[in-house]
């Protein structure tokens, strides 16, 4: 178990993603300053939700372990499904379309003649080749990445803050409201907060969901300073929008290094956490004991992962809404998860 502030690399893996500031940008747009009020207390369930699950507790009981404290609360065949079906699909999908963001990007901004999909590939089998090394080993990696990320968004938001005029075109904010809706999207804008496993020491990921809620926070506000809510809402990069209007061509040049280093980060992050969940599962005597190797957990994903990009899924509207479902699964996991940790801690 990390009890270390490289866990902080997991807990922030997601936040830093483009599809992540896009999600951000696109509903602060829809629904104002309501929006800042829905990430807090996003975070704050976040951190609700990691006591529970993560609790000294818990770590007490030696049932630190998902997959122990679901058998616990629900059964063998009920607890190996939630494990597989609540975290599997997300990590693979958004996997898949993490990859592709970041082909995009490498391709328009650094090197136009790349072709898309082999940058993808490449990264891919980067991921998965660092992946067959120890965990302390790729965790240490995934802090790097998410540094790299983080960094260049704090500097990306203090050159925002320094300069620019507030755009004229913000939509108005009345007649808006703090609906269920926007409080489910401000709770997803920090996933991956569980994936930390810092034993009875869960203090790294409250300070991480903290500072992700003020990077978060910051990134929307200079989006409405400087692209307006409009544009927040009807573009599909407004992250490339951002960093253009704060720093011209370097900021775009200082956003695809985020993006790149962010994806990294995610998919690196997503490696590790499957690595975890097989490795519970052949604990709990459900899996061979090859299935937690780093060879077979990167050999693994890295042919699902290829043949979606091979059969044309990357790229597709459709991939879209499979994320969307896999995140709807995470969330339901997750309640799963923290109702099953309540229940163990109440026996």
């Amino acid at each position: 178990m990390q009890s270390s502030i490289f866990s902080a690399g997991l807990v922030l893996a997601w936040l830093v993603t483009p599809e992540s500031m896009n999600l951000v940008s696109r509903y602060a747009g829809l629904s104002g300053a309501w929006y800042f009020l829905s990430l807090t207390m996003g975070a704050v369930l976040a951190m609700l939700c990691t006591s529970q699950m993560y609790s000294a507790q818990m770590f007490e009981k030696g049932l630190i372990s998902d997959v122990k404290v679901l058998k616990k609360a629900y059964g063998e065949t009920i607890s190996t499904a939630i494990m597989l079906c609540g975290r599997i699909p997300f990590l693979l999908f958004a996997s898949t379309g993490l990859l592709v963001t970041a082909s995009f990007a490498f391709n328009e901004i650094f090197v136009y003649w790349f072709p898309n999909f082999l940058f993808a590939s490449i990264l891919l089998i980067a991921v998965a080749l660092l992946n067959i090394y120890a965990e302390p080993v790729v965790i240490r990696f995934q802090f790097v990445f998410t540094a790299i990320a983080v960094i260049g968004l704090v500097i990306l938001i203090v050159m925002g803050l320094s300069g620019g005029e507030v755009t004229q075109s913000d939509l108005p904010l009345t007649g808006r409201e703090l609906t269920p809706s926007l409080l489910k999207i401000g709770f997803v804008t920090f996933l991956e907060f569980d994936f930390h496993k810092c034993g009875q020491n869960n203090s790294i990921v409250y300070i991480s969901l903290s500072m992700g809620l003020l990077i978060i926070s910051a990134w929307a506000y200079i989006a409405f300073k400087l692209i307006g809510a409009e544009h927040m809402v009807q573009s599909s990069i407004t992250h490339m929008l951002v960093a253009k209007a704060v720093g011209g061509e370097l900021g775009r040049y200082i956003m695809g290094a985020v993006v790149i280093a962010a994806v990294s980060s995610c998919v690196n992050a997503m490696f590790i956490v499957t690595r975890r969940i097989f490795g519970e599962m052949v604990e709990a005597r459900i899996f061979p004991n090859f299935a937690q190797k780093g060879w077979f957990i990167s050999l693994f994903i890295t042919i699902v992962i290829g043949l979606m990009m091979f059969n044309g899924l990357a790229g597709e509207d459709i991939l879209d809404t499979q994320i969307y479902a896999s995140i709807m699964l995470w969330l339901l996991y997750v309640g799963l998860r923290t109702g099953a940790a309540v229940y163990v801690l109440q026996k």
